[in-house]
């Protein structure tokens, strides 16, 4: 799996929260509030022409078209440089991932 991951959700614009690794059980993590209802989400890895994926091991659907999102603003810091690096992405997803919070 590429690095980094980052989590999108429909609520913040499918704007990236990047997720958290836990090496103790080889998993990554985000802790946040989410809102009653339906809500739609994705992954990406990989910054910079990051590829968009849904976890099979959570609910998942395919979308009746091809969803187009547009303008998400990734905020990085280069590990080798240490400077700031920002840059805008879209995606074309196929599928979601998807929760229903009461």
């Amino acid at each position: 799996m590429k690095e980094p991951v980052y989590i999108h959700f429909d609520f913040d614009d499918y704007q990236p929260w990047l997720m958290n690794f836990n090496q103790r059980d080889v998993t990554y993590f985000l802790w946040k509030m989410v809102p009653p209802g339906n809500s739609h989400y994705f992954y990406s890895f990989g910054g910079v022409n990051g590829e968009p994926e849904v976890a099979k091991d959570q609910p998942h659907m395919k979308t009746l078209t091809v969803k187009k999102i547009h303008d998400v603003m990734f905020k990085e810091i280069d590990g080798k440089t240490m400077k700031k690096v920002d840059f805008l992405c879209g995606f074309k997803l196929r599928s979601v991932n998807y929760v229903i919070a009461t």
